[in-house]
């Protein structure tokens, strides 16, 4: 199989690519102990079945990517991904290019009747009677020379993909249901999305109970971490887990001696080395503390009826195996709880998902239609805005 190490091989490539309406992407990398993840290969394979595709050796000595930049680019030829949110993420950083457009296999399998994030490997037995072998997907893809297994292994990662691809979106076609997995798809794209913001780092942390007055300074603890973690390239929680900066944001020293006093385990070299930033992150936090701008309690959506929740989850799951749609396609369990508390705004209230589940879902919290059991199946009755007798 081709290994481009040369970027005259990639141009060249890269210039055949654009001829053709999509090409298959995929891509290895190294995330362990960073917070870029390293990007090691990149897979590509056109439309072309009776070729394998190429390699790309991103480590390659001399390696340029400008016409990979360009062909990613390229409005007229689709870039087509399984499960592509980390790999679009990766790309972005390491090459400040988003792919466009796109079109994701795992969301298409979601919409035409394989489930809920169907794994790449299911969809090659059933779509492209196929079967990879896995053995290498937890190699180091940084060291060279590549072992021809590794090779072969990143290879059908878009060999078959091509398949699966034109399979899905014939289907896709033939049931009319192209334009379900278009919002999808546009989140896989969106800058913000790929863009970390560190203002909105302590969104990350999951917080039930705050002490007063720890909310402004947890903000402050998490942009800072998120700012070290960026500058050192290491993952943040390297640095200080989520509990122990909240312990910090909770007991809030003012001083070197006090901070170096704290018990942090794991978490020392964090105090220890970056005790000034820690400190002036606590003032920082401190000094929003009562400022109108800041609120001081974490924003709390009414807790949902247990029983309504159930009730939607049983409504959902009646209606998925109806329409052969992935349950999490119409409706995720945080939609099922915003639509229990009368959030009119819940994604399943739009489009295509209302006219599938929406209007359902509203209609059975409002005790217009009901669901029963008869012949061993649920069913969805309507009650015509009459009571239940007991």
């Amino acid at each position: 199989m081709p290994m481009l190490t040369k970027t005259t091989e990639l141009d060249e490539y890269c210039k055949r690519a654009r001829g053709h309406p999509f090409v298959a992407l995929d891509t290895e990398f190294m995330g362990e102990k960073r917070y870029y993840p390293k990007l090691c290969l990149i897979q590509l394979a056109t439309p072309e079945l009776n070729s394998s595709g190429v390699l790309v050796d991103v480590l390659a000595k001399g390696m340029r990517l400008d016409s990979l930049k360009s062909l990613l680019t390229d409005r007229s030829v689709v870039k087509v991904f399984h499960s592509g949110r980390q790999d679009i993420e990766i790309l972005y950083n390491a090459l400040n290019h988003i792919p466009q457009p796109v079109f994701d296999t795992q969301i298409a399998a979601m919409v035409c009747g394989f489930g809920n994030s169907v794994a790449y490997a299911t969809l090659v037995r059933k779509l492209a009677s196929a079967r990879i072998d896995k053995s290498s997907r937890f190699t180091d893809w940084s060291k060279r020379p590549l072992s021809v297994q590794q090779m072969d292994y990143a290879m059908s990662d878009v060999t078959y993909l091509r398949t699966v691809y034109l399979k899905l979106r014939e289907m896709l076609d033939s049931q009319g249901r192209a334009d379900w997995i278009e919002d999808e798809v546009k989140s896989l794209t969106d800058p913000e999305s790929l863009r970390i913001d560190v203002d909105k780092a302590w969104r990350r942390i999951k917080l039930s109970r705050v002490p007063k007055g720890a909310l402004p300074v947890i903000k402050e603890l998490a942009r800072l971490r998120e700012q070290l973690a960026q500058r050192l390239n290491i993952p943040r929680n390297f640095l200080i887990a989520d509990s122990g900066l909240v312990a910090l944001a909770s007991l809030q020293p003012d001083s070197i001696r006090q901070l170096r006093r704290l018990r942090f385990g794991g978490n020392s070299q964090f105090v220890r080395r970056f005790g000034p930033e820690v400190l002036e992150a606590v003032a920082s936090g401190q000094r929003q503390i009562g400022s109108k701008e800041v609120s001081q309690r974490l924003p709390q959506m009414p807790s949902p009826s247990k029983d309504a929740t159930h009730m939607l989850r049983l409504l959902r799951k009646i209606v998925a195996k109806k329409n052969g749609v992935a349950e999490n396609m119409l409706a995720t369990q945080s939609d099922l709880k915003a639509i229990a508390v009368g959030d009119l705004s819940a994604r399943p209230l739009r489009g295509w998902r209302n006219e599938l589940f929406g209007r359902l879902a509203l209609q059975l919290c409002r005790g217009e239609i009901a669901l029963t059991l008869k012949d061993s199946e649920f069913r969805i009755i309507n009650l015509e805005c009459q009571p239940l007798r007991s």
